[in-house]
């Protein structure tokens, strides 16, 4: 006798479309009936912009479709935010950072900058370094910042003109060693001397006509000693051979 199977038929998997828009629906229910904006999105399901796309010609379109709110548009962010922002990364780092490494904090804290904010604010590098500068000086507890900045000569900021000479000094702040570049080493000096949080002692400098070049020369030529940023351990043979030149 032929039994019958008794089992209850196995459901059709969900197509594509369907599981995108119930994905969406359990995000937003996790966040308290907050829609999830793109990017987290992507991270938190592995969704792509490119899959999604095939089926909505934008987000917001797939989120209404999902029964879900979108979230209001988010105001831009002021110069100041950005510039807070950039700060964090800047102390992180010990320098400035690249775009990577500020993508890398975005993907942790969404209130970071992305690129294109950036780029859109900011047309060149030297513009942004600039922008921060500024900002660092208005307050005497961004002096920290001022300090990990590289200085921009009047050659980075204007192209055309012709080559000046300038420094590649190596300062010593307890049992570290600063290795950078400027165009007015006592103002330099100055600068990163008040965000210390031990005397600053200037150790040498070069003189040459070519700071960002002598300057990558000696980070290259030390990079095995790097702590952070522009921050060296040296020994004495290290210290010796720097001092050794007088102009390069």
């Amino acid at each position: 006798m032929i039994q019958k199977d008794s089992r209850m038929p196995t459901a059709p998997p969900p197509s594509p479309r369907q599981f995108i828009l119930a994905e969406i629906a359990r995000l937003s229910h996790a966040s308290g009936g907050q829609a999830p904006g793109e990017i987290k999105f992507s991270s938190e399901t592995g969704i792509t912009p490119a899959k999604w796309r095939r089926y909505w010609p934008r987000w917001s379109a797939a989120v209404e479709e999902a029964g879900c709110e979108a979230n209001a548009a988010t105001p831009p962010l002021s110069n100041d935010e950005i510039m807070v922002a950039l700060a964090r990364i800047v102390r992180h780092h010990g320098r400035i950072p690249t775009e990577t490494e500020i993508a890398i904090f975005r993907d942790a804290d969404p209130s970071i900058p992305g690129r294109t904010t950036l780029r859109r604010r900011f047309r060149r590098k030297m513009d942004l370094i600039q922008a921060l500068a500024q900002w660092a000086s208005q307050q005497p507890d961004r002096a920290d910042i001022a300090a990990l900045l590289p200085e921009l000569s009047e050659d980075d900021d204007s192209q055309g003109r012709s080559v000046r000479d300038g420094f590649v000094y190596l300062f010593r702040c307890g049992p570290d060693y600063k290795i950078g570049r400027t165009g007015d080493l006592e103002r330099r000096f100055k600068a990163i001397g008040v965000a210390m949080p031990e005397r600053l002692d200037l150790v040498h400098s070069i003189r040459t006509d070519d700071p960002p070049g002598i300057e990558a020369y000696w980070h290259r030529r030390f990079a095995d000693k790097r702590r952070n940023g522009e921050w060296f351990k040296l020994r004495a043979q290290d210290v010796a051979a720097f001092r050794r030149r007088r102009y390069q």
